[in-house]
């Protein structure tokens, strides 16, 4: 069993786990306390203004982010691929990263920017080692053109594990697995073609793909369940004429170009 790690998600979600933020709150210049959390500040601020009458306009909030050693990080990145390897059972492995030139970035004209609202710039502070310890120590691929997303759904086959805890893979027929919650399980490919249709409908809030506007989580996913997989694709390329009228097709076809994994070169 070949085992097929999603490095992009390796490299962030490793690199911030390891970084710990200081909020330190003032209040017209003076130091009140520190919290870790924003949360925690919302609430001790909001008892000041409402039991001790404090202007909430005089409040200052100063974040500081704790930077771990890198050698801590890279051991918490062996450590997760390690895990990996020993719950899937996996006598193989490939790592997989983004590299430039994301076809994704300029294929959707008619629609908000792919992933615009991210900040492009807002990455661990060991980002770069990171990935450099994935590409010369474990080997990582860095694909170009597509994404690392795509390059799973292309490296997926019967003898192969899709491992990641991004639910866009669910396209994707196979075994998979999701290191977060610690499940091994099995997409078919009636399944993973309803997810597609699923999120053409609802869209990714995550990626800045609006889908169509009006069909939320629960109206998509009781549409995509309760009719016949054979009928769709008009259902759903209805739904996109009726929101969008004559550039309902268009958009429709940006919007796949968008939510599609590949697990063909020429789809």
């Amino acid at each position: 069993m070949k085992a097929l790690l999603d490095g992009d998600v390796l490299v962030y979600a490793c690199g911030f786990s390891c970084e710990s933020a200081v909020y330190t709150l003032y209040y017209d210049d003076k130091k009140l306390n520190t919290f870790e959390s924003k949360k925690e500040i919302d609430k001790f601020a909001d008892g000041l203004v409402s039991g001790y009458n404090y202007d909430a306009s005089l409040f200052v909030v100063d974040k500081h982010i704790n930077i771990p050693p890198l050698s801590h990080v890279l051991h918490v990145v062996k450590a997760k691929i390690e895990f990996v390897l020993e719950r899937t059972q996996a006598t193989d492995y490939e790592i997989y990263l983004t590299g430039k030139n994301n076809f994704r970035d300029t294929c959707s004209p008619d629609l908000d920017k792919y992933k615009g609202n991210r900040d492009r710039d807002l990455k661990p502070y060991h980002y770069e080692d990171i990935k450099s310890y994935l590409i010369n120590v474990w080997d990582a691929k860095v694909v170009d053109g597509i994404e690392a997303d795509d390059a799973l759904g292309l490296a997926q086959n019967d003898d192969s594990i899709i491992c990641t805890v991004d639910k866009d893979l669910n396209q994707i027929p196979g075994l998979h697995f999701n290191w977060d919650k610690d499940i091994i399980y099995t997409v078919s490919v009636e399944e993973g073609i309803r997810y597609y249709y699923y999120q053409m409908l609802k869209g990714d809030t995550t990626d800045n793909i609006k889908g169509v506007p009006g069909i939320g989580e629960k109206r998509a996913l009781a549409i995509v369940e309760e009719n016949e997989l054979v009928d769709l694709p008009q259902l759903v390329e209805a739904k996109y004429i009726e929101a969008f009228g004559d550039k309902g097709i268009e958009i429709m076809n940006q919007t796949d170009k968008l939510i599609k994994i590949k697990m063909d070169l020429d789809d």
